[in-house]
C-alpha cells in the first residue's frame, strides 16, 4: 500500500481551502407572501421558524397579506417571488393569461368548511338561497370552493349574498355575531367554532378524505401551494 505523505506545503493548502470553505456564505433572498398564518400556510412559517430556509442558503422574507386575491397582485407586479396560496389560482390566471405555476403542493385537500349556527334558516347548501355567505374575500379561493358546491346543489353564484370576512377568527366571529348566515372557514378556526359552538351545523367538510370525497368526488385535491410565475422559476432553479 502507498504512504501519503503530507508535507507542510501541502498542509497549508488544506489548510487554506478548509478556511474558505468556513467563510460566510452568502444567503439568495426570496420573497414570500402569504395571508395570516392559518394551518393551509404553517408551513411555510414553521419553515422559517425552524430555521429550515438558512439551512439551505436562502434569506427567506415572509410578508402578510389580506387576501388570496392581493398574494396574486404581489406576484405579478413582482414585489413578492413566491406566493402562499391554492392550485385553483393557476387556472384563474392562466385564463386572464397570465402564467403562474404551482410547484409545490403542501395539502392533500383545501381543508375548509362551510358552516352555519344551529336554528338560522341555513340548514344545507341548497338552503342557502337568499342568503349571506361570508368568504375570506371576493375572488378567493373560498369563493371558488362555495361557487363550486352552489352549483352542485342547483344553485348559482347570483342566488346568495357573497360577504368578504377576513380569515381564522375575524370570519369565525362574522358568523357567531350573525352578520353573515353561513360561512367559508378554513382548519383552526373551524375547530375552535366548534369549541364554542358544540352544535355547529357543518354544511360541507374537506377536513378528512370523506369531506374531501363528498364534495368534489375525488380521494385527495391538490389544496395550499407554493406558487410563482414561471419566468422567476426558470431563473431561480436551485432557490
Amino acid at each position: 500500500m502507498e504512504r501519503v505523505v503530507n508535507t507542510p506545503a501541502k498542509l497549508l493548502f488544506i489548510s487554506a481551502v478548509l478556511l474558505a470553505s468556513c467563510g460566510p456564505k452568502t444567503s439568495t433572498p426570496v420573497r414570500i407572501a402569504v395571508q395570516t398564518p392559518s394551518t393551509n400556510n404553517y408551513a411555510t412559517h414553521f419553515a422559517s421558524w425552524l430555521g429550515f430556509y438558512k439551512e439551505e442558503g436562502l434569506d427567506v422574507t415572509i410578508s402578510q397579506i389580506a387576501g388570496a386575491s392581493k398574494v396574486l397582485e404581489a406576484l405579478v407586479a413582482g414585489s413578492a417571488d413566491v406566493g402562499g396560496g391554492v392550485y385553483e389560482q393557476t387556472i384563474q390566471m392562466a385564463a386572464e393569461g397570465k402564467s403562474i405555476v404551482a410547484f409545490l403542493s403542501l395539502t392533500k385537500s383545501p381543508n375548509f368548511a362551510i358552516v352555519a349556527k344551529p336554528g338560522g334558516a341555513v340548514t344545507s347548501i341548497a338552503a342557502m338561497k337568499g342568503h349571506s355567505v361570508g368568504v375570506s374575500s371576493l375572488g378567493s379561493p373560498s369563493q371558488f370552493y362555495l361557487n363550486e358546491l352552489l352549483s352542485k346543489a342547483g344553485l348559482s353564484p347570483n342566488d346568495v349574498s357573497t360577504t368578504g370576512i377576513g380569515m381564522g377568527a375575524t370570519a369565525a366571529v362574522a358568523l357567531e355575531k350573525g352578520q353573515v348566515d353561513a360561512a367559508v372557514l378554513f382548519g383552526s378556526a373551524v375547530t375552535a367554532l366548534e369549541a364554542r359552538i358544540p352544535n355547529l351545523l357543518i354544511l360541507a367538510d374537506t377536513r378528512t378524505p370523506e369531506g374531501v370525497r363528498a364534495a368534489f368526488g375525488a380521494d385527495e385535491y391538490p389544496g395550499s401551494s407554493l406558487l410563482a410565475t414561471k419566468e422567476w422559476l426558470a431563473t431561480h432553479a436551485d432557490e
